[in-house]
């Protein structure tokens, strides 16, 4: 049985493409997980239940506790490997206080991808928009859906905030990166650019 409170929004995936205009009833759990989602207002776990995983507890989680952004480091460091643990925590706790939402995939107890993002106000996007600054699955745990189903999560919080699209940027040579964010409604619209200074 899946626990749902007040402070989750549950939301039922019937394939592995994010679709939160399709749902019907697939079992008795599942039924009552939808029957909730009226009355969930406020975003801070999410449930997924793509085809895959319906025999699974998936749970997309917003970091919040010490433990739990502690938790993200081991991932995140495959992606960031310049970041070090004894700073990690100071370094999302000030990222937090400027609009970071740093959140995670947890499977059985163990995370295996995580993503960082913040909502704000973009000229270019002529209103709100949601910008992923970090999306990582475990070396380990890759080729199993849980990008995407993160990434679903993250959509979907977007829309929940009214954004008008997401952006993000990914690293020239993360070709299988790019092919993914092709494949999950991604369109390449803009060369990033770096200066650096120090």
């Amino acid at each position: 049985m899946f626990a749902v409170t007040h402070d989750h929004l549950i939301m039922v995936m019937l394939t592995s493409k994010f679709c939160a205009n399709s749902l019907a009833p697939i079992g008795k759990v599942d039924q009552l997980i939808i029957n909730q989602l009226a009355v969930l207002k406020f975003i801070d776990y999410w449930v997924f239940l793509p085809h895959r995983y319906l025999k699974r507890k998936v749970i997309v989680k917003i970091a919040q506790s010490d433990d739990e952004i502690l938790a993200c480091f081991c991932v995140m460091k495959e992606l960031r490997p310049n970041i070090e643990e004894k700073t990690f925590l100071a370094d999302i706790r000030l990222m937090k206080s400027e609009g970071y939402v740093l959140c995670y995939l947890e499977i059985e107890g163990e995370v295996v991808s995580v993503g960082g993002f913040r909502i704000c106000i973009n000229l270019a996007a002529e209103g709100k928009a949601l910008y992923v600054y970090d999306l990582i699955t475990a070396e380990k745990q890759r080729s199993k859906g849980h990008g995407e189903t993160l990434l679903n999560g993250i959509i979907a919080y977007a829309k929940n905030e009214n954004c008008k699209c997401v952006h993000l940027d990914s690293n020239v040579v993360r070709h299988k990166a790019h092919k993914f964010y092709l494949k999950n409604g991604f369109d390449i619209v803009a060369h990033h650019f770096l200066c650096k200074l120090l």
